[in-house]
């Protein structure tokens, strides 16, 4: 999934994702693959704290 699905979908900026990426436990970018993220990884994450 990439970051801009994310933004968008979650409604927050740039910064609060780099944020979250750093200090809550975000699932990190895939290697290689710049802006692009696990997508089961981000789904467990976020409905872990019930934002989907």
């Amino acid at each position: 999934m990439s970051d801009q699905e994310i933004k968008e979908l979650l409604n927050i900026s740039q910064v609060t994702l780099w944020r979250w990426t750093t200090k809550l436990g975000f699932p990190k970018p895939i290697p290689g693959m710049k802006g692009r993220r696990p997508y089961a990884e981000f789904m467990a994450w976020a409905k872990e704290r019930g934002m989907v």
